[in-house]
């Protein structure tokens, strides 16, 4: 009896005692005190017990509630003794205000009164035990003592009868017993919807918490192990090798071409391919394998029990052709390729940031050499992917005029004359080291300075043009790559605009070369406008590495371009690969059909050339004709060749 005793702490004392002096009033109580006096007019016939039943009942019943709503107040954290003791003061309270009329009315009155007691009672443990005792086994204590309380008033009830009897003394009981049964009845169905909605709320809690510990270790897009979570195992597979020695080997992915998907298609398009990787990724691997995505289009491979690096490369060589292969999209079918990153657990540091680290810097030298493959850690490898510090540089670099076209030549191949360059862009770095696109235009992509770099080219081949121009020299088409997004938009075609009216002596010379996702996605047709709008202001508009990206016949159809320069890897099967001779001449026939030039590039033999020639081309541009150089070893090529320049002299 211990608990029943202790006291239940200030605070939640001063509740109860404030709540009930609030409940106290004839407002709430007078429906309860008017119910229960009809029930004793009807059983005694008197107003002395009228009166006095209706106090007992209404005090009783506001007490209950004062201590219900004080239960309430106090949370669903409630203490399950406290909810059983609020219910027992309820059973003593009306033990004493059954013992109080024994010898003022008699005993029938005193067994009236204990059953409305028993009612009050089992009300008080059902509902403060369902609701704050933390299982509905806690209300079963509160059926027990109702049903032991009738059973005791009936038969003393059949011994002993009610006094004074009246004639509606018969009816009185069988309402009384009626009413005590329909009472437990609507607190065991409301026992039993209350059960399974807690069961209900606790299923759906037990989802969450599930759905939860899943977001915290899965990737919600691909379903593949999520960067933390990886790390995790990754440290937990180190160190156990400190134990077994079960050396691993850990694959670094990084896609490529999956922002050119993004730009053009829309990000709807982006999640499916990384969908369908992760697939891929799974197919490939064996179930103990460990592969993630590390976060936008970065994936990881944990492989397992493997030091061998002649099985690690021919793993990456799978993975590299099964992401290779195109994926089906709506009414598209997207490509993308694959850099990876492979280091060997014990020939890297021992901890995970380690043997990430290395993984990244052998992914990023093989992303550096253009195109899907992979490359192994070696010590001494230095080149990381792109950092805050080589953005910083490059924008320097942009900003101080140390990004700078070199000019590569585009030969008329039936006269052999110079037709015009390419400008391609180079770092002239503080030492004299010139570094090469492939070295900072990932930074500039990751850095958002793509515009930047463009224009800055853009401004030294218009300035060139502009000298060559004035010194009398007639430098043909110079072209530069221009990059999709700056023609997505009207601010970046303005910018564009302006520039070259900036420099009148630049009309009829200058042209841009863009990529074969201009033609396609959500930007096409703004796209297709600006590209109209420059033709129009006599720029020429060429297609770069024609037959290599995502446009279809249908889309090059609602374009105009001047030329189409197709991709190096056509031409070097010419006149060995029969294969190739039939898609160059297709080439050629497209070109001519839609009234544009063909320039073949990489046109490294003076046979190729020739083929190329008698095939209908009209132009080639590649090392046989000479290397990309700078503007003032232009300038005295141009001075030089007043005449034709023999196609086979590769001399610069």
């Amino acid at each position: 009896m211990k608990w029943l005793l202790a006291p239940v702490g200030d605070e939640l004392a001063g509740e109860i005692r404030r709540t009930s002096a609030r409940l106290l009033t004839w407002r709430d109580g007078r429906w309860l005190g008017i119910a229960g006096s009809i029930a004793a007019m009807g059983v005694f016939g008197s107003p002395a017990a009228f009166l006095l039943f209706s106090l007992f009942i209404s005090l009783a019943a506001l007490f209950d509630l004062a201590n219900l709503r004080a239960a309430t107040r106090a949370g669903p954290a409630i203490p399950r003794a406290l909810a059983l003791r609020i219910g027992a003061g309820n059973a003593l309270l009306f033990a004493a205000m059954a013992s109080l009329p024994l010898w003022l009315l008699g005993p029938g009155f005193s067994q009236t009164l204990l059953v409305a007691g028993c009612l009050w009672t089992s009300t008080a443990l059902a509902f403060v035990g369902l609701n704050y005792g933390g299982s509905r086994v806690h209300s079963y204590p509160g059926f027990a003592v109702a049903a032991a309380l009738l059973i005791a008033y009936l038969e003393l009830a059949g011994q002993t009868p009610l006094a004074p009897a009246g004639p509606w003394h018969g009816m009185a009981l069988t309402v009384l017993v009626a009413m005590c049964i329909g009472v437990l009845t609507a607190q065991f169905l409301y026992q039993q919807r209350a059960t399974a909605h807690l069961i209900r709320a606790r299923e759906a809690e037990a989802e969450q918490r599930r759905q939860f510990e899943s977001r915290a270790r899965y990737d919600a897009l691909t379903g593949l192990l999520n960067r933390a979570e990886f790390e995790r195992l990754l440290g937990e597979a180190i160190a156990e090798c400190g134990r077994r020695d079960p050396r691993f080997t850990l694959l670094m992915l990084d896609l490529d071409g999956f922002k050119a998907i993004n730009d053009v298609y829309g990000h709807a398009a982006g999640d499916a391919v990384l969908v369908a990787v992760g697939k891929r990724l799974r197919a490939n691997l064996r179930a103990t394998d460990l592969v993630a995505r590390l976060g936008g289009d970065e994936f990881a491979v944990l492989l397992t029990s493997l030091t061998d690096r002649a099985e690690a490369t021919a793993t990456a060589e799978r993975l590299c052709a099964t992401i290779r292969a195109r994926i089906p999209w709506e009414k598209e079918t997207l490509a993308v390729g694959v850099s990876i990153g492979i280091a060997m657990q014990g020939e890297v540091g021992a901890g995970p940031a380690e043997l990430i680290a290395a993984a990244d810097r052998a992914m990023y030298l093989a992303k550096a050499e253009r195109g899907c493959g992979w490359r192994i850690w070696e010590s001494g490898m230095n080149a990381a992917g792109p950092t805050a510090e080589q953005g910083a540089a490059l924008e320097a670099a942009i900003r101080h005029g140390q990004i700078v076209p070199f000019y590569q030549p585009k030969i008329e191949l039936a006269s052999g004359r110079i037709a015009g360059f390419e400008a391609l862009a180079r770092w002239e770095q503080p030492g004299g080291r010139i570094a090469m696109p492939s070295e900072f235009l990932p930074v500039a992509e990751e850095f958002g300075l793509t515009r930047d770099l463009t224009f800055a080219m853009v401004g030294c081949v218009l300035r060139d043009i502009r000298d060559w121009r004035a010194a009398g020299l007639d430098p043909g088409v110079i072209s530069v790559n221009v990059d999709e997004t700056l023609l997505c938009t009207t601010s970046g075609l303005d910018e564009l605009e302006w520039r070259l009216a900036e420099v009148p002596e630049a009309a009829g010379h200058f042209g841009i070369e863009v990529t074969e996702g201009v033609t396609v996605g959500r930007s096409a047709v703004k796209v297709r406008e600006n590209l109209e709008r420059l033709s129009e202001s006599g720029v020429r508009v060429a297609m770069d590495d024609f037959g290599t990206g995502f446009a279809s016949f249908q889309h090059l159809r609602s374009f105009a371009f001047h030329e189409f320069k197709v991709d190096g890897s056509f031409v070097a099967g010419l006149g060995s690969d029969p294969r190739a001779d039939a898609i160059v001449d297709a080439f050629l026939a497209m070109a001519t059909g839609l009234g544009a030039d063909v320039v073949a590039e990489s046109v490294e033999t003076a046979e190729q050339a020739r083929i190329l020639a008698q095939r209908g081309c009209r132009y080639g541009q590649g090392f046989l004709f000479g290397a990309p150089a700078a503007a003032e070893a232009v300038r005295e090529r141009l001075a030089r060749s007043g005449a034709a320049i023999d196609a086979g002299n590769s001399a610069a």
